[in-house]
């Protein structure tokens, strides 16, 4: 959103600027994180701490990604076969066999996939599919 805001109102170099004051104050107070808590990596609390967040990480990322699935593949403005949406499932089951079944694309790294997902999501959007 910042990055759109930043575009609207002073172009590239607005958008470059507002993306970088979003996330390097971030980047920096989570390497000023790491950093502490590097020194307390062998305190048997802070392990203990790690330990009780690692299902509660998966969690949320779990729930992240069934919202994304849903958003994805369900329409829920109508009801039956209708709701779902095709093209997804098309493009879903895609991904699968590429990653999983056709050796030549087995070991690309996701984001090659993240990538060629937006590119067909565009050109079906401007091709009005």
């Amino acid at each position: 959103m910042g990055t759109y805001v930043g575009f609207e109102t002073a172009g590239i170099p607005g958008a470059i600027i507002a993306t970088l004051g979003i996330t390097l104050p971030t980047a920096a107070l989570a390497i000023i994180v790491a950093k502490f808590l590097f020194g307390f990596k062998e305190n048997k609390y802070v392990q203990g701490a790690f330990y009780g967040l690692r299902p509660a990480s998966a969690g949320l990322i779990a729930a992240a990604g069934f919202s994304v699935v849903v958003l994805s593949l369900v329409d829920q403005t109508v009801s039956g076969l209708g709701m779902i949406q095709w093209k997804g499932v098309v493009l879903a089951a895609i991904l699968l066999l590429l990653t999983r079944k056709v050796k030549q694309t087995k070991d690309l790294h996701p984001v090659v996939f993240i990538a060629l997902s937006a590119v067909v999501g565009i050109v079906f959007g401007f091709a009005g599919v």
